[in-house]
C-alpha cells in the first residue's frame, strides 16, 4: 500500500515516517504545505492519504481533504490532529474523513486507523468490501495479513476459485484467501479480462495456456488446470472467438 501524508512539523514527520516503514507499508513522500500535498497526490495516485489539520499553505488540512474526497481519485484520508477541541473536531468531522488519530500516534494506532479508513471507505459507495477482514477497492483488493493490508492488482490476477464462503485469488506466485463470494469479486473485475468458465471459477483470459476442448478444461500460466462447466462452455468458446 503507497501513503501520501503531509505534516509541516519535523519532529512528528520523522516519527510518522518510522512507524509507516515498521508497519511494511510504502510512503511516498510527506510534504510540508497543501500545495506540495496536492502537486504529489496528482502525479502518484496514492493508495491513502494522511492529512494534518494544522500544516502550512493556502488551505488547512480539513479545505486539503474536502477537495480530495470531492476528487475523481478519491481515496481514504486519516486526519491527524493534536486538538482535542470539540469546534475543531465537528468542523473536521463535516469532510467525512475515514479516520482520526490524535498526536501522538503509535505503532498499533496508525495500523488501526488504517483498517478503519479502508473500511469506512469502501462503505461510502466509492468501493465495496465483502466482509469485515478483506476490503475490495476500485480495481485492487486490500487483504489483511500480518497485521497490514496487502494491495493485490485485479490486473495481476490469474483466476479466482470460490471455496464455500470464501474465495481464492491466484496471483502467478501467491494466492490469497478472501470472505468474499464470487459474485462480489466478479462485480468488481474488468469484464474485457476476466470470464467465468465455471460455476466457482473465474480467469483472466490474458493468461491462458491451453485450453482443452474434448476434456473440458483450461491450463493457466502456473500451470494449474481448471474446468470448463457444461453451462458456461458456449459462452466461452464465444468470447475466445470474440478475442481472437
Amino acid at each position: 500500500m503507497r501513503i501520501l501524508a503531509v505534516e509541516d512539523e519535523a519532529l512528528f514527520a520523522n516519527v510518522l515516517e518510522m512507524l509507516i516503514d515498521e508497519l511494511g507499508y510504502e510512503l511516498i513522500a510527506i510534504a510540508k504545505s497543501s500545495e506540495e500535498f496536492l502537486r504529489i497526490f496528482a502525479s502518484t495516485k496514492p493508495d491513502l492519504a494522511l492529512i494534518d489539520i494544522n500544516i502550512a499553505g493556502s488551505m488547512d488540512g480539513i479545505e486539503l481533504a474536502e477537495q480530495i474526497l470531492q476528487s475523481s481519485f478519491a481515496v481514504p484520508v486519516i486526519f491527524i490532529t493534536a486538538f482535542h477541541d470539540n469546534a475543531t473536531f465537528q468542523r473536521a468531522k463535516k469532510a467525512k474523513p475515514h479516520a482520526f488519530l490524535t498526536k501522538p500516534i503509535d505503532e498499533a494506532a496508525l495500523q488501526r486507523s488504517i483498517e478503519l479508513a479502508f473500511e469506512n471507505f469502501a462503505n461510502t459507495g466509492l468501493a465495496m468490501t465483502g466482509g469485515h477482514k478483506d476490503i475490495l477497492v476500485r480495481d485492487s483488493f486490500f487483504v489483511k495479513t500480518d497485521q497490514k493490508l496487502i494491495k493485490i492488482r485485479a490486473k495481476e490476477i490469474l483466476y479466482v476459485e470460490s471455496e464455500d464462503k470464501y474465495c481464492q485469488i491466484c496471483l502467478p506466485e501467491k494466492s490469497w484467501l478472501l470472505r468474499m463470494t464470487l459474485k462480489d469479486i466478479v462485480d468488481k473485475l474488468p469484464p474485457t479480462d476476466f470470464i467465468r468458465i465455471h460455476k466457482g471459477v473465474v480467469i483472466n483470459v490474458n493468461f491462458v495456456e491451453d485450453i482443452y476442448i474434448k476434456e473440458n478444461y483450461v491450463v493457466m500460466s502456473n500451470k494449474k488446470q481448471l474446468p470448463i462447466g457444461k453451462n458456461y462452455k458456449q459462452v466461452f468458446f464465444e468470447r475466445l472467438n470474440l478475442l481472437n
